[in-house]
């Protein structure tokens, strides 16, 4: 009795461990933008869409490096319009472009026949044309090279979820013992809108790790602690990619409003 009475408080204490580690979808706040020197000029921004250098594709189970995803455009121009606007720094932010992405696969940014004008060449001149028309200095472009969620690791929970369930069965579902993250490769562009001089650019990397349990991310099997993410299907893929579909736009706008706003 005596025995079954420590093990059930272990297992809560774990829960309540696991349940004290951020929700997967918890977003982290941005560090304060530092205000702009005195003597800085302050420009007309435009912020351009996100342009999709890569192709994103459906999780296809089994997914040993995850799958390639794609990014909410709109939370993320909107965010780092309101985000720009709100700081010191530019006379006044504005978003251009027709849609708030864009792929550069996309027919309409293939050259005539002949012409070796690259897709991402056509494509920002078409923005800076609009960016000239909104009267802006500057345009704001960020190009992802690639987006991908995945499996990171069995966290250090993993070996007391393992012992919960296997005392108990039920309670080590609810122990966040996965680490799932959201990988982002993007080139910034700072571009002069009356020449179309490349003024800075960087590159910016996100990653966004947060930790999960079986129902967090699709829980489907009594054996799925063992074998996961082997055991995902498409829509657990799906739905993980959903919880980490906010936090990893914030992170992105976060890391894209400090570049472009350091001296």
């Amino acid at each position: 009795m005596r025995a079954a009475a420590v093990a059930a408080l272990l297992a809560a204490g774990l829960i309540g461990a696991s349940g004290c580690r951020a929700s997967p979808d918890h977003i982290t706040d941005w560090e304060p933008l530092p205000p702009p020197p005195a003597s800085a000029e302050r420009v007309a921004l435009a912020v351009g869409p996100l342009a999709l250098g890569y192709r994103p594709a459906s999780p296809e189970p089994p997914c040993p490096n995850g799958f390639r995803n794609e990014l909410d455009a709109a939370l993320v121009r909107e965010l780092l319009v309101q985000r720009l606007a709100g700081s010191e720094h530019f006379a006044s932010v504005a978003a251009v472009g027709e849609a708030p992405g864009l792929s550069l696969s996309d027919p309409r940014w293939r050259g005539d026949e002949g012409d070796d004008v690259s897709p991402e060449i056509l494509a920002r001149r078409a923005l800076l044309a609009e960016a000239a028309e909104a009267g802006a200095d500057h345009l704001l472009w960020l190009r992802i090279n690639n987006a991908r969620v995945t499996f990171e690791e069995r966290n250090d929970l993993f070996i007391w979820s393992f012992i919960t369930w296997y005392l108990f069965i039920f309670p080590g579902w609810m122990i966040r013992d996965e680490t799932y993250a959201a990988i982002v490769n993007a080139d910034a562009f700072l571009i002069e809108v009356a020449t179309g001089t490349v003024l800075r650019t960087d590159r910016l990397k996100i990653e966004v790790r947060r930790d999960f349990n079986d129902f967090d991310r699709g829980f489907w099997h009594i054996l799925d602690i063992l074998r996961a993410p082997d055991c995902l299907d498409e829509e657990d893929w799906v739905g993980i990619a959903e919880w980490l579909r906010k936090p990893t736009a914030h992170a992105l706008v976060g890391e894209a409003s400090a570049w472009v706003t350091r001296p």
